[in-house]
């Protein structure tokens, strides 16, 4: 499939194009554009499902100061850091008040739920209960971004000629079978900068791209805005956006015919991501004073000075921690979740391809690569309280472009291996973040900052699927308000997954007749 619109559009007049032609070709558009809303609203609606009542530090810190914002005014979180509800450990404390160590900007951006949420209240005439508010922010800022997020994987993948009801299920499936939907119920920072990261990528593409016109100034500048805010909102996407800048360079070399023409057009890119990292600067002036990071003022000292050992907590990588995040049963991203390792042969397998596709592979690995380095040098490496390996979640939608490959085949047996393999994945993922998206590690933490003294790994995942399926209690979910325990408060989810996959196969389209076929 093309990325072009069908011919039977581009001469509508033409006597050898049949009506049913035309009306299969309109149809095949507007499915195009029907797909990635298809997976966003799915995405949308399983991220509302789910009701997380221990939501953990992180969590408190940015939604604490969502709360301080939009009752308060304020950045500082002086009245909620203690507080039952918000209370949290990750803090900055400078000049005798307390504030999040965290990036504003998914606390900004809950900012209009609250109110919204805050308003419905009181015209009900009760007060903000925090962990409802909690909920409702979360779903309707994280949950909105997740769905955004499905939309522009399913965009990507159709870009890359997968058709539209494929891409619709690879692009949910995508997030539900990976730790993407583990943080898409949860008030953390990964899916905001994720959508943010791989929509700049997507507007910057065609500048490398040898077969696609030169992207526009304004889509160049929209780009590396998208970009600069992604790396304000979560700092390792400043490696996202060194590796698109590396990328974009390299093929504007190979487009422009001069020095001047090659910093002309990667002008308005650089300007858009400094615009969009230039918040980070002014953010810490308002606070401290100078630019900083928050972790130079955590109010934990041990934290503060493991933060401030090499680069960001990360001194020298450790090929043990690299194998605990990849291939161990401890927190295994290859093992838990297949699907990842699928798409990532696919990534490997596009640099022996195209050379249109080369330079999209190059920087999916580049960024996988990266954030494994930083993961197995970082002190805390585990993550905290997690089941996967979190600090590698930055490069899942980079890597998602490898499914094309496979969803492409011309091989019915592959294509629905590959479907098969996330929706099982799936599955058993939406079974752990059901108990509990956050638990714990099961070690003490200094036995995991020195993880080649420890002698039996648990692991969290497994332990998580155990107790589900043995019909234990689940956490609140709509399917445990219907009175329904343990597994089997996941099946209405399951339900209507089931139903919206299988619609999502009319986005193919009607099918020509036997006649239409047959013709010259």
């Amino acid at each position: 499939m093309t990325d072009g619109p069908p011919a039977s559009l581009s001469h509508p007049a033409d006597p050898a194009v049949s009506p049913s032609s035309r009306r299969r070709g309109r149809v095949l558009v507007l499915n195009r554009w029907a797909a990635p809303g298809c997976a966003a609203l799915l995405i949308f609606f399983t991220c509302g499902y789910f009701q997380n009542s221990r939501p953990g530090w992180n969590v408190n810190s940015q939604f604490g100061l969502t709360a301080a914002i939009a009752e308060r005014g304020t950045l500082r979180i002086d009245l909620y850091h203690n507080r039952p509800e918000t209370e949290t450990g990750d803090k900055a404390f400078f000049e005798g008040h307390y504030y999040s160590d965290k990036s504003p900007v998914t606390a900004f951006l809950g900012v209009p739920a609250f109110w919204a949420y805050a308003a419905a209240v009181k015209a009900m005439g009760r007060a903000v209960d925090y962990d409802a508010a909690r909920y409702w922010v979360t779903w309707l800022t994280i949950g909105a971004a997740a769905a955004v997020l499905a939309g522009l994987l399913t965009g990507m993948l159709q870009s890359e000629g997968v058709p539209p009801a494929r891409a619709a299920r690879a692009g949910a499936l995508w997030i539900a079978a990976t730790p993407l939907l583990t943080y898409a119920i949860l008030f953390f920072n990964y899916l905001p900068a994720c959508a943010m990261a791989l929509g700049g990528l997507l507007l910057t593409a065609p500048a490398w791209r040898p077969d696609a016109a030169a992207p526009a100034c304004t889509r160049l500048l929209l780009g590396g805005l998208l970009l600069g805010l992604a790396a304000w909102t979560l700092n390792t996407m400043a490696l996202a956006a060194l590796v698109v800048a590396v990328g974009l360079a390299a093929g504007l070399i190979r487009r422009e015919r001069s020095a001047g023409g090659v910093a002309r057009a990667f002008a308005p890119w650089a300007l858009g991501c400094l615009l969009g990292v230039a918040g980070q600067m002014g953010y810490t002036l308002a606070l401290f004073g100078e630019v900083a990071s928050p972790y130079a003022y955590e109010a934990d000292p041990f934290f503060r000075e493991q933060m401030a050992r090499g680069f960001m907590g990360a001194t020298r990588p450790r090929a043990w921690v690299a194998w605990l995040v990849t291939f161990h049963p401890f927190q295994g991203l290859f093992l838990w979740f297949p699907i990842v390792l699928v798409a990532l042969l696919g990534v490997f397998a596009r640099l022996a391809g195209k050379r249109a596709g080369r330079t999209d592979a190059l920087i999916a690995l580049a960024i996988f690569a990266g954030l494994l380095l930083y993961n197995s040098a970082y002190f805390m490496w585990w993550g905290g309280w997690a089941y996967a390996p979190r600090h590698l979640i930055p490069a899942l939608p980079f890597l998602a472009s490898g499914l094309a490959g496979w969803l492409g085949s011309r091989r019915r047996a592959v294509r629905r291996a590959v479907l098969g393999l996330a929706l099982i994945g799936a599955v058993f993922n939406v079974a752990a973040l059901a108990l509990d998206p956050q638990p714990p590690p099961g070690l003490l933490q200094e036995e995991l900052m020195a993880p080649e003294m420890v002698d039996a790994w648990p692991s969290p995942f497994l332990a998580l699927q155990r107790y589900v399926w043995l019909g234990n209690q689940t956490d609140n979910n709509w399917g445990t308000a219907l009175g329904l325990t343990g597994w089997a408060s996941l099946v209405p989810l399951w339900i209507v997954w089931g139903v919206a996959l299988i619609l999502f196969g009319r986005l193919e389209g009607p099918r020509r007749g036997a006649a239409e076929r047959a013709a010259p």
